[in-house]
């Protein structure tokens, strides 16, 4: 069962659910996106993971955690559509299975909201300028993990990709922040950009298990509000792509080629079961058009896929190639696209696709991290489907259905990032 709310500044939503032995609990604080904000936000990330006033160390942290019988946190930074998020997350174990191990009266719940307020909300920046080597760690930590996408070739040409994808210079800038933005950002610069996501900020909580509403209530009743409270929502938008454009990128050390072929595609929310079994049929899974038809027929890609972004409106291509064969797999990229709009797909390879789009629907009901995941990213969509009326349309759809929206995919940024072994082939050419 679903219950969703709107109480002292959050907006709430619940699932009740007796499925798994532990609770989720996610909470997030979500801001357009804006440039040069991203790095002190991924910063305040990795400090809100480790420390705050009442648990000042990892080390303490960690001991929490374990006298909440294993429970798990984390921080991270996401982006949807136009917004960026600072996700909290927390799964601990319910307390009906403690008590059936003959531990009642543990209040495990009251405890976790504490823990969390104390990680959301107490960020101790007297502590940060006392022992500067705490931030000076979580700096290396941010960008040890900006600099290890970059050995990654294919995360390499997704953040090529995405400069110039999007109008919004904000949105082309990576969620995890700049290297040299992080180096000079200092607790002047993290105290606002705190202050900021504590007032400005929109709130999402969502609880799935066996949390009742009246025991959220009473802990957000605790929480600080913020100063903004009485705004309207504010939800997520689709963001302005640029106009078609195609380049190619060569990279020193680099013998292979990662091909991105961006497609626009406006999806409403009655769109979205016809968009999902589309982007199965077209390149999600191992019985795709783009799987069997480039890969395994024609052995051009190592790897190839496409991925499904609904709060962008767009499905992206992805190839892992040799250099000299990233043009035609584009062009039978586009054949495979053809196909589809023209109906030319077996129905047995249709009902695969439907059936990979329920598999998938299927495993998430056995995940409750996704469930949540989904759920609360939702809450930042002006419209959503529920996902029993979502499985009832991916059965429901047909070819006629998906032929008619893969019809009004648009292509818009295409990259490829090449090596060396691609400019020395043009050299030879050339003599």
């Amino acid at each position: 069962m679903m219950k969703t709310d709107e109480f002292m500044g959050y907006r709430v939503k619940q699932v009740h659910s007796q499925q798994f032995n532990s609770n989720v609990m996610m909470l997030a604080f979500a801001q357009p996106a804006r440039k040069h904000a991203t790095s002190a936000r991924a910063l305040l990330s990795y400090l809100m993971a480790v420390s705050s006033t009442t648990y000042p160390n990892q080390q303490v942290v960690s001991k929490e955690l374990m006298e909440l019988y294993g429970a798990s946190y984390s921080v991270k930074v996401l982006a949807y559509g136009d917004m960026n998020l600072i996700l909290f997350s927390v799964t601990f174990v319910k307390e009906e299975c403690l008590k059936n191990l003959g531990l009642a009266g543990q209040k495990v719940l009251t405890r976790v909201f504490e823990f969390l307020r104390s990680m959301a909300f107490g960020l101790d920046f007297k502590a940060l300028e006392e022992n500067p080597a705490l931030l000076s760690i979580e700096k290396q930590n941010l960008i040890q993990a900006i600099l290890s996408r970059q050995d990654d070739k294919v995360a390499q040409a997704l953040d090529e990709s995405r400069v110039r994808l999007f109008e919004d210079e904000a949105l082309q800038e990576s969620i995890l922040g700049d290297v040299s933005e992080i180096e000079a950002v200092g607790i002047p610069e993290l105290e606002e950009a705190y202050t900021e996501m504590l007032n400005s900020d929109e709130r999402l909580l969502f609880t799935h298990g066996a949390i009742q509403e009246d025991e959220v209530r009473a802990a957000l009743r605790s929480w600080p509000m913020k100063d903004s409270s009485e705004l309207p929502p504010r939800f997520a938008k689709v963001p302005r792509l640029k106009a078609k454009n195609s380049e190619k990128i060569k990279v020193a050390g680099f013998q292979q080629a990662v091909t991105i072929m961006n497609y626009q595609l406006p999806v409403k929310k009655d769109d979205i079961a016809a968009t999902l079994v589309l982007n199965a049929l077209f390149g999600a899974g191992p019985s795709s058009l783009l799987f069997t038809e480039v890969r395994e027929k024609e052995s051009l890609a190592y790897n190839i896929s496409s991925r499904l972004q609904v709060d962008l409106n767009l499905i992206t291509v992805l190839a892992e190639c040799q250099p000299e064969q990233a043009e035609r797999i584009k062009a039978l990229v586009e054949e495979q696209l053809a196909k589809i709009q023209e109906k030319s797909v077996g129905l047995e390879r249709f009902s695969q696709a439907k059936q990979a789009v329920l598999s998938d629907r299927i495993r998430l009901e056995d995940h409750a991290q996704g469930q949540v995941v989904e759920g609360l990213l939702k809450m930042l969509a002006e419209e959503s489907i529920s996902s029993s009326d979502l499985l009832k349309a991916v059965e429901e759809i047909s070819l006629d259905a998906v032929s008619t929206l893969a019809k009004k995919m648009i292509e818009k940024a295409s990259l490829v990032l090449a090596g060396q072994r691609d400019e020395q082939k043009e050299e030879e050419e050339g003599r």
